[in-house]
């Protein structure tokens, strides 16, 4: 029985590391997760494209979050860059590149559409969309 386990636990761990997509990141806001949709990516031999950020939110209920509210992005293996995007419609109105795992929303009110693109490397990146509502 033993012998089967740790067959199992080893394939497990192989499967794993052998993903074709990227790792999905954990956002959070004063405790509360925030939805995050994958986008556009590039893993291992696997090329993705995807719609722009407003597109792919459209069927997500924006999360409401206090202004100024500081975010929190985790990731199960770190970035080596990440890039915010903040989108009007289908344009990148602000882009800035993260110094940490945290960003802080604005103060006005408002529908905000943000990305993440994060980079692993030079062929492993991913990009996520979430939309949350400063009330």
């Amino acid at each position: 029985m033993r012998k089967w386990f740790v067959l199992f636990t080893v394939l497990a761990i192989l499967l794993v590391g052998c993903s074709s997509r990227p790792p999905m990141p954990s956002l959070t806001a004063d405790n509360i997760k925030i939805p995050v949709v994958l986008g556009t990516y590039s893993w291992k031999n696997v090329v993705a494209d995807a719609p722009g950020p407003d597109y792919l939110v459209k069927d997500t209920e924006p999360v409401a979050v206090s202004p100024g509210t500081e975010v929190t992005i985790k990731f199960s293996g770190k970035p080596d860059r990440m890039i915010l995007s903040r989108w009007e419609g289908q344009e990148s109105r602000e882009e800035v590149e993260l110094e940490s795992n945290k960003f802080t929303l604005p103060e006005e009110k408002g529908e905000y559409i943000y990305s993440i693109r994060a980079e692993w490397g030079k062929n492993k990146s991913g990009l996520y969309a979430f939309i949350v509502k400063v009330e």
